[in-house]
């Protein structure tokens, strides 16, 4: 069994998926497993109309799932003064119910895996036939390698690269976040490029532009 506090509601992505929920009483209650599960549905809609990042749905069934969990767990643990054939009963439920969170959470991983990867392949491939990009011929975003988005506010946020002005008008502390976040290894015998032209071609490449900087 396990105490502590219910988990906390996923970072809400910026635009028309802004509902977060609340955070919710410990114990949840059965007005906070609804609002998960309505804000499941949100983010899933959206996702699907391409408003906001397939992650954040991803994060919505996660908080879902654990909030469910974390309800069903404390009922369980709730449950005193009960015979022995029930307390066994009870602990077979919860190694159950523990066994099922944790396919569930694996699977979960995996599937932000997949859709990073596709999502950044999309992306790079999309950004390649912008030319230059801007205006009409804006770039894509493309998500860094642990499948947050530059742009999202837990990251800063850093400014959008929409076109290769946008690279080159980085600072280089956003360059340099940029890069590392991207998979580069800033460590003295890392492939970091060392000057500022080379880190904005390193850029350009890391978001898919083919256009001379």
């Amino acid at each position: 069994m396990q105490a502590g506090n219910p988990p906390t509601p996923p970072a809400a992505p910026v635009g028309p998926a802004s509902r977060r929920p609340t955070v919710p009483s410990n114990p949840p209650t059965d007005q906070d497993i609804v609002t998960a599960m309505n804000y499941l549905q949100h983010t899933h809609f959206e996702a699907k109309l391409g408003h906001i990042n397939v992650r954040h749905f991803i994060e919505a069934l996660h908080y879902f799932q654990e909030l469910t969990w974390y309800r069903m767990n404390h009922e369980l643990v709730a449950a005193n003064n009960v015979p022995q054939w029930a307390q066994n009963m009870r602990n077979t439920l919860a190694q159950r119910i523990t066994a099922a969170r944790q396919v569930t959470q694996n699977k979960l991983h995996a599937l932000q895996q997949s859709s990073t990867t596709i999502s950044r392949i999309a992306a790079k491939a999309y950004n390649g036939a912008q030319g230059h990009g801007g205006g009409a011929h804006r770039y894509a975003v493309v998500a860094f390698v642990d499948g947050s988005l530059p742009t999202d506010a837990r990251n800063g946020p850093l400014p959008g690269l929409y076109g290769v002005e946008d690279i080159i008008g980085l600072s280089a502390a956003e360059l340099h976040t940029y890069l590392v976040n991207y998979g580069f290894n800033p460590a003295p015998n890392g492939n970091l490029p060392q000057g500022l032209p080379e880190r904005r071609r390193a850029l350009r490449d890391s978001i898919g532009a083919r256009v001379y900087i």
